[in-house]
């Protein structure tokens, strides 16, 4: 690690995590991250790699930067990754700005007086600045100062929300410690980002690495890179030349009566080709690649029968539904068998954390991880318990919102999925098994509001960041505990930048419009489940009995319901059983064709985008093995990394001429999206 790698990686994290959210919300432009392969990280060190090191190379051979200093760079900007959109930033803000506008909106909310059930510390209370925060107080070339921001109305919200991110981040940051040897060398997962990372800054002291001197990845990034130059044209100057990427087979398919029932069907008549997918799956193991693209496929099939034949099948963040228990019922299951396969490395960092042994070298760092967690983890139960929270549902909450984040970043690094959501969340795992009467009003709004800032939309969650880093820093050999103090430093910098940064924007311009996924329906998400759960306690007859539960009488009526609730045990059940049930056929089956990430994936927003490119990255694989062999697989890999460094060159392109638009000119520029937003 050098001092100049800690200062760029350093500097690029700040901007990234502290002013993306004005890049993304307020001009509206392709997305600083977006997802777990943020264009910004991967243009940065393509202008390096290409542009910077070869004339370094040449005119001042010791300003060129190596390939472990970058990758300490990229451990540093990814730290930060997680803040400006859907990680944090997108809803955060407004999910504790807005509920008293919006309460004093809804009748029904008065009426059961539903805000008195969140603590004040939580939300800001002060009315005229939630109303100057939802429409501005700026004008057009007059921006407020940051004096004008009325701080003393989020000095509490802030002072009671903030430890709870750094402790959540915290935990993540141990967590990542921990799996990290476990996955990256006793299991040897193929970490499909870490690997393109350190194939583009590869340096073997020539001007530029070595898949930059074979001309396929030339010819295939050059293509792609065209493409999106041509239709970026096209988006601002409507030239009429365009290349199309995205097939509407809706007329062929319109009367298949699968796909008019099945939730999220119809996008699978929209091939949606995205070449980088396509670069990423021909790396993945062919059932990883094979299951990623018929998961919606099956889904459509299975679920449309389960419609067609009379069964309901709901689906809502807040109070969840058949396949959202079944993908939860998915994630246990993974989590099991993570823990079962890893046993004997996390029991003798256990055993090094009580002290009972001396650890290894190896894993010192894993150790400390290890009792770091167990405080974070603490302090957040804590937190939660003195806000009103029975401290065993806190508890609970901790755990699943980590099981989360672990084995989302375990779909990452083994199965290449850069885009993911989870499909389930804690409060409806919690509400359903528990039920709504033993957790309580008070125990259910909290819940719901923890869940809405740090679990609600993992597509850009850090725990999949942190592992791919630390996977670069470790093939670099510079994994030490000073890159993970200088990459857990930069987090918290980057968060304090990007409070200041979205409240005065906000403030200066308002709520985003055209957001109203955050600005309108994630703030009410939390009020509104907990009203329509208030709503059927009092037509049963149980709200007064829900009130007068002590801890215990929770945990007791909810052991109860969990038995008699047919739906959740079910369901989540099938999800368990089906995960472990394929992850011992895969074992024990040569070329058994399907992964259980499918059970985790399918059904789900991003994966109804992307399964056709997986698809047709697994058809892409097969025929060159089939064809040629090993020989020609690994002769076909520059021209994948190619296809995937020319995507995202060219968001990143339009990116920074959009940036250079709006600074010389005061104008919003057109917005060129290539991945899903």
């Amino acid at each position: 690690m050098t001092v100049r790698a800690v200062i760029f990686g350093a500097v690029a994290a700040i901007l990234i995590g502290g002013v993306g959210y004005f890049n993304d919300f307020v001009l509206k432009l392709t997305y600083v991250v977006g997802n777990h392969l943020p264009v910004s990280v991967v243009g940065i060190l393509l202008v390096v790699v290409i542009g910077w090191n070869p004339v370094a190379h040449f005119v001042w051979p010791r300003a060129r930067l190596r390939a472990a200093e970058l990758a300490v760079v990229v451990l540093l900007m990814f730290s930060a990754c997680s803040i400006p959109g859907s990680g944090l930033m997108r809803t955060f803000m407004h999910g504790v700005a807005l509920p008293v506008r919006y309460e004093s909106q809804s009748p029904g909310w008065q009426r059961n007086e539903v805000l008195g059930y969140v603590p004040s510390s939580m939300i800001v209370t002060d009315e005229s600045a939630v109303r100057e925060y939802f429409v501005g107080i700026g004008s057009p070339g007059k921006p407020i100062a940051l004096d004008d921001v009325p701080w003393h109305a989020w000095a509490t919200p802030l002072a009671t929300w903030v430890p709870l991110i750094l402790l959540m981040a915290g935990a993540v940051f141990c967590l990542s410690l921990i799996v990290h040897r476990q996955w990256s060398v006793h299991e040897g997962l193929r970490y499909p980002i870490a690997s393109v990372i350190r194939t583009l800054s590869e340096d073997d002291g020539r001007a530029v690495g070595p898949v930059f001197r074979r001309r396929l990845f030339w010819i295939f990034c050059g293509a792609i890179f065209g493409v999106h130059l041509l239709n970026g044209l096209d988006l601002w100057y409507n030239t009429g030349i365009r290349v199309p990427l995205v097939f509407d087979c809706t007329a062929l398919l319109r009367e298949h009566k699968l796909l008019q029932h099945s939730p999220q069907g119809f996008p699978l008549t929209l091939v949606n080709i995205y070449p980088a997918v396509v670069g990423f799956a021909f790396f993945l193991a062919m059932d990883v690649s094979f299951s990623l693209g018929i998961s919606q496929i099956l889904f459509a099939v299975i679920a449309g029968s389960l419609i067609l034949i009379g069964m309901d099948c709901p689906s809502d963040l807040m109070s969840g539904g058949p396949f959202d228990f079944q993908r939860f019922g998915g994630y246990l299951g993974i989590a099991l068998l993570l823990a079962y396969t890893g046993r004997a490395h996390y029991l003798r960092l256990a055993r090094g954390a009580l002290y009972l042994e001396k650890p290894q070298p190896e894993n010192v760092m894993g150790v400390w991880a290890l009792r770091v967690l167990l405080l974070c983890v603490a302090g957040f139960v804590a937190i939660l318990s003195s806000l009103g929270m029975d401290w065993p549902m806190a508890v609970l909450l901790v755990l699943l919102t980590l099981m989360l984040f672990t084995v989302a970043a375990r779909i990452n690094v083994e199965g290449g999925l850069f885009f993911l959501q989870a499909g389930w969340t804690p409060v409806a795992v919690l509400a359903a098994g528990f039920g709504i009467g033993a957790l309580g009003p008070s125990n259910l709004v909290l819940i719901a509001f923890v869940t809405a800032v740090f679990a609600l939309d993992p597509r850009e969650c850090l725990m999949p960041f942190l592992v791919n880093g630390m996977k670069l820093c470790d093939d670099r050999k510079v994994l030490r505990p000073a890159v993970v103090g200088a990459s857990s430093g930069v987090f918290v910098i980057a968060l304090g930048v990007a409070v200041v940064v979205v409240l005065w924007a906000t403030y200066n311009y308002g709520v985003p419009r055209g957001d109203n996924w955050a600005t309108a329906d994630v703030p009410k998400m939390p009020l509104r489940f907990t009203n329509d759960s208030i709503d059927t306690l009092k037509g049963t007859g149980k709200f007064e009995q829900s009130l007068g539960l002590s801890t215990t009488g929770r945990i007791g009526e909810g052991i109860r319901h969990m038995v008699t609730d047919g739906r959740f045990l079910i369901w989540s059940g099938i999800g368990v059983g089906a995960a472990l049930l394929l992850s011992y056929l895969r074992l024990r089956i040569p070329h058994w064709p399907i992964h259980p990430v499918l059970l985790l994936v399918w059904g789900t927003y991003p994966i109804s985008w992307l399964s056709h490119s997986f698809l047709l990255g697994f058809l892409l694989k097969f025929v060159t093995v089939k064809l040629g062999g090993t020989g020609a697989y690994n002769a076909a890999k520059p021209a994948m990394i190619g296809l995937i460094a020319g995507e995202v060159a060219g968001a990143f392109l339009w990116m920074v001429v959009g940036l250079i638009y709006h600074a010389t000119t005061g104008y919003t520029p057109p917005k060129y999206m290539i991945f899903p937003g």
